[in-house]
């Protein structure tokens, strides 16, 4: 028999046809294409043919399946075959089984043989390979869909097992550690947790426990810096779009401050004899038992001598104010024990006006309302003082430098200026301690400052020797010296810049409290950032689900 490609169709011929003549041949051609319709294609050559052929092969070999299974192909085509009516049930059906293998981890392929087996003529093992054929089917027909649903099973699993409090996300204090080592430490906990995923994963399939423990392992690390870096990134952009608050100035922390006064004043709380008397005896209890002398803690008197003023009367919420400003003015540089006791009354006065206790209060609805007004009031006014106090010293700072020959030392005058908040210890009374170590690094300055102060000493505009011969330098050398100036002005410039940065934070420090200031973040800052565990440990899923499936083969698949 000969075979004949006639209108794109293969014809068998008998071995007749090749002992006509061309013209016969021809004739019984143009024959059998009016039998098949329509004109007859140009002959083809040998070299096409056989090119055809191994394209033909290519085809079936790889097809549309999953890595070129013509298994998965033929399933996939009784899949194409079937009534539509039929096809969106058996997709369901896919979808539900392949989801169910991927939250089962391969174990309820297991459990569906051991629930069988009993009651049928097959073996534990007959039943498991059956159920394996069916999930692999399943693959087959659902390709990109079944996949996604095995993922999303994958991932359901975990994050329902960590909603009951089953993870090792965050644990041991590793949620709120920042910077490089919280990253490597959350990063450890997942992969031993995506370890224990692993190995169960691979259990459940009769795989390798201890490569799928490993495979889990770097699916956990790997998921885990996935997650933080996009929740970091999101919460970076989402925070361009904040709003940035200027910090207060001294005048408006002084309006707040008489604002607040004012509310503690039209409060007009008072307090009764009762509160004046509870107020004198809990201080000379204290008195006596630190063993006070006027000589010894003279800041004291003024104090004693403004109580009995007030005598057995009544005492305004402002009159306690006052009395608690004498006692902070009686502070002196050096004397321990005299402020020691000073602090102990203040303390006191702050007790009855924040206890607002009914008893002690004479007048007034809402005591403790007024205590707070209060409170709010010598905040902002402290504040105030306290950056009042920074920028006469920055100011001293600009005209010493101003003054001072060349005046490029800008940056070692505000430094010396600054200084004196931590060495004068009327400036440094008050300061919290966030603001002295602020205070302390705008002096001291960071290591990368002082590298370009030192490298700075060669600008021309310090005025200072090493400035002078390298500008000596530049006249004999040129090629040497004019770079040399000009990498020491920039040098100089930057660390200008970073001292007016440090000095900067200590400005905004002072007039947010004391404090470091809250950063407000929006929506979707603290969105990312909630769900970094949930992200961390979703990757985590797909990471270990994805792994096992590409590192090993199935291993029930039908053969064709």
């Amino acid at each position: 028999m000969a075979t004949l490609t006639i209108n794109g169709r293969r014809v068998k011929v008998d071995d007749s046809f090749l002992s006509l003549t061309p013209e016969q041949q021809n004739s019984t051609v143009d024959e059998i294409a009016q039998s098949l319709g329509g004109q007859q294609e140009p002959q083809r050559s040998d070299a096409y043919n056989q090119a055809a052929g191994e394209m033909s092969a290519m085809t079936q070999a790889f097809g549309n399946g999953p890595e070129g299974n013509p298994v998965a192909d033929r399933q996939r085509a009784q899949y194409d075959a079937l009534p539509e009516w039929q096809k969106p049930l058996v997709a369901a059906g896919d979808t539900l089984q392949l989801f169910a293998n991927g939250a089962t981890m391969g174990f309820g392929d297991k459990a569906v043989a051991a629930a069988r087996a009993p009651f049928t003529d097959k073996t534990y093992e007959q039943e498991l390979a059956a159920a394996r054929t069916l999930t692999q089917e399943a693959r087959n027909r659902a390709r990109g869909a079944g996949m996604g649903a095995e993922i999303a099973g994958a991932v359901a699993t975990p994050m329902k097992l960590a909603g009951k409090g089953a993870t090792l996300a965050g644990r041991f204090g590793t949620a709120a550690m920042t910077g490089a080592p919280g990253v490597l430490a959350r990063t450890g906990l997942m992969a031993a947790e995506g370890a224990g995923y692993g190995g169960l994963t691979a259990a459940g399939n009769d795989q390798d426990i201890g490569t799928g423990t490993a495979i889990g392992a770097a699916g956990g690390a790997l998921g885990n810096l996935a997650g933080e870096a996009l929740s970091a990134g999101v919460s970076k952009i989402a925070g361009k779009f904040n709003p940035k608050v200027p910090p207060m100035g001294v005048d408006d922390l002084k309006a707040a401050s008489n604002a607040a006064y004012s509310r503690a004043e039209q409060a007009g709380v008072a307090f009764n004899q009762n509160g004046v008397n509870q107020l004198r005896t809990n201080i000379i209890q204290d008195l006596t038992s630190r063993g006070y002398h006027p000589t010894n803690e003279p800041g004291v008197k003024p104090v004693l001598d403004y109580l009995a003023k007030v005598g057995n009367g009544n005492i305004t919420l402002k009159g306690l104010d006052t009395l608690r400003k004498v006692a902070s003015n009686g502070f002196q540089p050096g004397n321990q024990s005299n402020n020691a006791t000073l602090t102990q009354i203040i303390g006191r006065i702050d007790e009855l006006v924040n206890a607002a206790d009914p008893s002690t209060v004479l007048m007034g609805s809402n005591p403790q309302a007024a205590a707070n007004a209060l409170q709010e009031a010598r905040g902002m006014w402290g504040r105030a003082k306290k950056l009042e106090t920074v920028q006469e010293l920055l100011d001293r700072a600009g005209l010493n430098a101003g003054s001072a020959g060349a005046g490029g030392n800008v940056e070692n005058a505000s430094r010396q200026q600054i200084k004196r908040l931590l060495t004068n210890p009327n400036l440094k009374r008050g300061l919290t301690k966030a603001e002295q170590d602020a205070a302390r690094k705008a002096v001291l300055g960071s290591r990368t400052q002082n590298a370009f102060r030192l490298a700075g000493g060669m600008s021309p505009t310090t005025g200072k020797l090493t400035a002078f011969l390298t500008g000596a330098g530049a006249l004999t050398n040129p090629a040497v010296g004019v770079p040399a100036m000009i990498a020491g002005y920039g040098a100089k410039k930057t660390a200008e810049h970073l001292s007016r940065k440090s000095v900067a934070e200590l400005v905004s420090l002072i007039s947010s409290g004391g404090v470091p200031e809250p950063v407000m973040k929006n929506a979707i800052q603290l969105l990312a950032e909630s769900k970094r565990d949930a992200l961390t440990r979703a990757l985590m899923a797909i990471a270990v689900n994805r792994g096992n499936a590409r590192y090993n083969e199935p291993n029930h698949q039908e053969q064709p």
